[in-house]
């Protein structure tokens, strides 16, 4: 690790090592010199404490970003250092997006962005202009984020600043990647080749920032957009030459949330070809073990790209597997989120409370109580948003699992029934993504529709679902699914799309007492594979025997 020998340059030096792309070694470094300069009372804290964040922002460290971010703020503020003090409103500004706090990631963003021109900061303005062009979601938000993004690129050059002009024009390439992935699922070939074009002078001029800024890990994301591109057209060789050569600058310089993307997308193309016994190898090295363990979101995506691997192999015991580790690591993000975004909440309550002692005890004791409203409708919203699906409005896994955990261990003997869509790659293949999740908010509709009142449904995976029924005999949850099923088959699909059919397989299966629910699942799952062996548009019920001890 390199000393912190003098810190009048520790902040160039801690650029120096980001820059680089050696993270560790940055983030060890930086670490050093923040307590360094605490114990010298030195003005170079804040300023480390905001690089620091910044970095562990890009890493997915959230929790250590987010208490950097605020701490150098308050410093920043303290000593009056506003420069330092917009540059860590930014990285907060990061940091409340990726928690699903777009408002309040916004506001953040704008005040960087003014007190950027009230200083006549280039370097600020580059930043904010960054910070709000993250995560666009539509049509508008893309062109939008574009040319926020042009913006922030013109701040950058004017500052000087090499490393803020490579990530503006990275991520402007990205958002016209995800914009083409967007088009290919639509089936618009012209409007891909079109943003194709668009790209190709952004990665000419990425490849040339990171040769002058001497940077492997700025020529590893590039290549890795590279890849991207060939991935949207269809140029398997490409990508693959492009997906080797940017995995092996990763493994050089041991970067290693690139080299789990790159993984990721061996995956891809494997998956795309229909190659699902090479995603199991591409997925299941120890390299590749070793690359995403500490990524828990890249951990998420590689244990679901093992599921739908397994599920096509006709494997569901891996399937289930990779699925339960899948909604484990998602539910460990989901409840870090809403417990990081309530002690955001909770802080800004608590500066309220502070402001309201300086004498506008009324005015600030209103915002109080505002903020603790607030504070508890975001706890409502983040526990409706913990157990419903997005897309259909109905429970998800999380939600499922609460439900029948409650019935067994109420002692009841509850139904569980699996129900999967038949083809439904070929319905997205045939009739397109958007017409595939119009089916799956129909289909969630319908089987309410065929449900008891007791009864209940969740959406847990892509095309699966689960209705969980109280007590009933086998014969009477046989006759429910039957209905359910017929319903479904029944239904007037070809309103939705022309010459669009749908039907669904059924796998049930009712607890036996003291059964554990993965016992039960695994039961009902395995019905679900005999119902779809046996030619799909069926219900099957498992009537074995419980085994004797």
């Amino acid at each position: 690790m390199r000393p912190v020998n003098d810190l009048d340059t520790a902040c160039q030096q801690l650029e120096e090592l980001i820059r680089l792309g050696r993270e560790e070694e940055a983030v060890h470094f930086g670490e050093a010199a923040i307590d360094a300069a605490l114990r010298a009372a030195h003005p170079a804290h804040a300023r480390l404490m905001s690089d620091l964040a910044a970095l562990l922002a890009r890493r997915r460290e959230i929790e250590p970003a987010l208490r950097l971010a605020q701490q150098a703020e308050a410093a920043a503020a303290l000593a009056g250092d506003t420069l330092t003090q917009g540059l860590a409103r930014c990285v907060m500004s990061h940091v409340l997006r990726y928690l699903g706090l777009h408002s309040e990631a916004s506001d953040e963003a704008r005040a960087s962005l003014e007190l950027g021109d009230r200083l006549g900061s280039e370097l600020l303005r580059a930043r904010a202009l960054f910070a709000l062009s993250l995560h666009p979601t539509d049509a508008d938000e893309f062109v939008q984020a574009e040319h926020l993004l042009a913006r922030s690129l013109a701040a950058a050059r004017a500052a000087h600043s090499g490393v803020d002009a490579f990530w503006a024009v990275n991520n402007t390439i990205h958002v016209l990647g995800v914009q083409a992935a967007h088009q290919h699922a639509a089936g618009d070939a012209s409007a891909v080749a079109a943003t194709v074009t668009r790209m190709k002078p952004l990665l000419d001029q990425a490849f040339a920032l990171a040769a002058a800024d001497g940077s492997p890990l700025h020529e590893a994301y590039t290549v890795s957009n590279l890849a991207d591109v060939h991935i949207v057209q269809g140029d398997e060789a490409a990508a693959r030459q492009a997906i080797q050569r940017y995995a092996s600058i990763s493994r050089a310089h041991g970067y290693t949330r690139l080299l789990a993307y790159a993984a990721l997308d061996e995956a891809r193309l494997a998956r795309a070809a229909g190659r699902h016994a090479d995603v199991l190898a591409v997925l299941g090295t120890a390299e590749h073990a070793d690359a995403v363990r500490p990524h828990r979101d890249q951990r998420s995506a590689s244990e679901r790209a093992l599921y739908e691997a397994c599920k096509a192999l006709g494997d569901p015991a891996g399937a289930l597997a990779h699925f339960e580790a899948h909604t484990a690591i998602e539910r460990q993000l989901l409840e870090q989120r809403a417990q990081l975004s309530t002690s955001v909440l909770l802080a800004r309550l608590d500066l309220a409370q502070a402001q309201a002692a300086t004498g506008r005890a009324r005015i600030e004791a209103d915002q109080q109580r505002r903020a603790l409203a607030s504070l508890t409708e975001e706890r409502q919203r983040l526990d409706e948003q913990a157990h419903q699906d997005p897309l259909t409005g109905i429970g998800n896994r999380r939600a499922a699992d609460k439900a029948l955990t409650q019935a067994l261990q109420a002692g009841a003997t509850p139904c569980v029934a699996l129900l999967d869509i038949d083809h439904f790659k070929q319905v997205n293949d045939a009739h397109g993504h958007g017409i595939g999740d119009r089916v799956l908010k129909a289909l969630g509709g319908l089987v309410q529709g065929q449900l008891r009142g007791s009864d209940q449904v969740f959406r847990v995976g892509g095309e699966e679902f689960v209705v969980v029924m109280g007590a009933i005999p086998i014969e009477g949850a046989r006759a429910v699914c039957d209905r359910l099923r017929e319903a479904v088959a029944a239904h007037p699909w070809t309103a939705v799309a022309p010459g669009l059919a749908v039907t669904v397989s059924v796998g049930v299966a009712i607890a036996r007492l003291g059964e554990e629910q993965s016992a039960l699942v695994a039961r009902a799952d395995a019905a679900l594979y005999a119902a779809k062996h046996n030619g799909r548009n069926r219900v099957v019920c498992d009537e074995s025997e419980p085994q004797v001890r």
